[in-house]
C-alpha cells in the first residue's frame, strides 16, 4: 500500500492481496482522517456485495466468484465509537461484460487498486437507528 496526500485528498494505491476496508481504516486512523467521501476504480476478487432488506433489518449477501473490474466505488468515511466507519457502494464488470453492483462488504485487490479520500473538515460521526437496525450519519 501507498498513500500520498495534500490538504484535500490522500491517494491511495493498493497492492495485489489487500483488504480494501482493512487498508482504508489503517490510514484513516494513521493519517487521522476526519471525514469524506471516497471513490476509486481497479481490480477485485473474493468480492461480497449486499442489498439490505429493510424488512429482516440485514443484507442480502452474494459472494463473486473470480476477478471483476472494480468499474467504481463509492461511499464515505464517517466515525463511529472512536473508529473509522466506512460505507461502500460498488459496480463490477465481469468478465462477460455484464455488471453488477451492491453495498460493498468485501473485496480484495486482485491487481491493483486507485481510490481518493476527499475530506471534509467536518465531524461526521453515526448513531443506531432502531428502524433500519443501521448505524447512520446523524
Amino acid at each position: 500500500m501507498k498513500h500520498y496526500s495534500d490538504k484535500i485528498v490522500t491517494a491511495l494505491i493498493l497492492d495485489k492481496g489487500e483488504s480494501i476496508f482493512e487498508a482504508f481504516e489503517k490510514v484513516a486512523m494513521e493519517k487521522e482522517l476526519p471525514a469524506g467521501f471516497i471513490t476509486g476504480i481497479g481490480a477485485v476478487e473474493d468480492v461480497i456485495i449486499g442489498c439490505f432488506d429493510k424488512g429482516k433489518k440485514s443484507y442480502i449477501e452474494k459472494k463473486l466468484n473470480g476477478f471483476h473490474e472494480l468499474l467504481a466505488l463509492n461511499g464515505n468515511l464517517s466515525w463511529k465509537d472512536e473508529k473509522p466507519f466506512i460505507h461502500l457502494h460498488a459496480i463490477m464488470g465481469c468478465e462477460d461484460g455484464s455488471v453488477v453492483g451492491g453495498h460493498l462488504l468485501q473485496a480484495k485487490i486482485a491487481v491493483t487498486g486507485e481510490f481518493f479520500f476527499h475530506l471534509f473538515n467536518g465531524d461526521l460521526k453515526r448513531e443506531f437507528v432502531p428502524e433500519f437496525g443501521l448505524y447512520l450519519i446523524k
